[in-house]
């Protein structure tokens, strides 16, 4: 293809094309023909499917930036789509927007872009989601004419991995809370302002604009929307978070040493060869393992992408955070009781069991009631009757609702 010789004689411009719908209608352009074409508005070129047993989780995420949902293939995508949504200045985001095609020496080559952004001064970036560790040489050369082609038209590229951990986890909590409905309650969120004008904990300002059960909605709310500011990358939000408005400042405040949720930074802990960094997912953690954590082998009950919940010596169980259980230096996983891709079938679907059912029932202990699901050992859905209380998930009961009625028909 060569090398760029200017904007409107980059030979990039014919190069390569774009295919993408339009009005429901696949077309199919020169690069130069279609740069100036509103692709944060097109549907994606391909669906979103997620495969059993496969690496991929599909699904449709409701961005507060368009209204709408947009779409992702995997975990990771999924991460940067919320990080891309808590940009303020972006205006439209379109996933999959269009089929890049070129040659590559006489063999035909075609690439997706994850994501399409539109920012609010006109400017647009494409941007490809993968870690790092996953770039093979064709990827990397698929990103490398991505890259070329956005240059050609104007447009900035993008290729980004794994997010910081916590800043992560901080961010993915503060999405609960980005639906405008969140902030309608205007007398407070101004209350929240002015309380906040001067640097103070989470809680004691939230306590101080009023009813909190009331406030706290919306002061997440003005944090997600930037009103309100915080250290998201230092430790997880947490009681004694030090909040303050845009236009303040943090001075002689600071974090509680202790409080539910808080991370405490250990050295290593953001460098560049963290193993923390490297996590978007507990890909190695799942409902049913064994892990040794604080020098005990406890057993886990839930996975959250926030979250692993975990049995203690008295039965009791306990919420873990989930960048407090893997960076901790005695963390192992011991044993895996469920094979890897049914754990992983069952997990999806009931990674918050555990969890709903401890705040349900009040941290009864696990010895007073059923805890195995007759189907795939995994934890007990609370369930409305008893059958179902049985399994664990809608999948294992209609397994075991099928396979008694094949006995009932043996018998007759």
């Amino acid at each position: 293809m060569g090398e760029p010789v200017g904007a409107y004689g980059d030979p990039a411009l014919s190069a390569f094309e774009l295919d993408f719908f339009d009005s429901g209608r696949r077309r199919r352009i020169a690069l130069g023909s279609g740069w100036d074409v509103r692709f944060e508005d097109v549907a994606p070129v391909r669906g979103f499917r997620w495969n059993k047993g496969g690496r991929g989780f599909a699904g449709w995420y409701y961005t507060a930036t368009t209204g709408s949902h947009v779409g992702y293939e995997s975990w990771l995508e999924r991460d940067r789509l919320i990080l891309l949504d808590f940009v303020p200045d972006l205006v439209g985001i379109a996933s999959q927007p269009f089929w890049l095609h070129w040659r590559d020496a006489k063999v035909k080559r075609r690439h997706a872009p994850d994501y399409f952004v539109r920012l609010a001064d006109g400017r647009v970036r494409v941007v490809d989601v993968r870690a790092e560790d996953d770039v093979d040489e064709r990827t990397a050369e698929a990103f490398a004419a991505t890259q070329r082609a956005c240059s050609a038209v104007g447009w900035e590229y993008a290729h980004v991995g794994v997010p910081d951990p916590v800043f992560m986890a901080n961010v993915r909590w503060l999405a609960r809370y980005r639906h405008g409905r969140c902030g309608r309650e205007s007398d407070i969120a101004e209350r929240l302002v002015e309380v906040f004008r001067q640097p103070q904990e989470l809680r004691a300002g939230a306590e101080a604009a009023g009813n909190v059960l009331r406030v706290m909605p919306v002061l997440l709310h003005l944090l997600w929307k930037g009103a309100l500011r915080a250290d998201l990358g230092g430790a997880l939000l947490s009681s004694g978070t030090v909040v303050h408005t845009s236009e303040g400042h943090v001075v002689g405040l600071q974090r509680r040493a202790g409080g539910h949720g808080l991370l405490r930074p250990r050295s290593g802990m953001h460098g560049d060869g963290s193993q923390m960094r490297k996590l978007s997912r507990p890909a190695t953690v799942g409902v049913g393992d064994r892990v040794r954590f604080a020098g005990q082998v406890r057993a886990v009950l839930a996975v959250s992408a926030r979250a692993v919940t975990l049995t203690n010596e008295d039965d009791s169980l306990r919420d873990v955070p989930l960048a407090v259980l893997l960076g901790d230096e005695d963390f192992e996983v011991l044993d895996a009781p469920l094979e890897a891709g049914r754990r992983r079938w069952c997990s999806d679907r009931c990674c918050h069991i555990a969890y709903m059912r401890r705040r349900a029932a009040g941290d009864i202990p696990l010895r007073h009631q059923p805890t195995a699901c007759t189907e795939c050992s995994g934890p007990l859905e609370p369930g409305r009757n008893k059958q179902i209380r049985l399994t664990c998930s809608t999948l294992c009961h209609s397994r075991r609702s099928n396979r008694l009625k094949k006995e009932r028909r043996s018998r007759e």
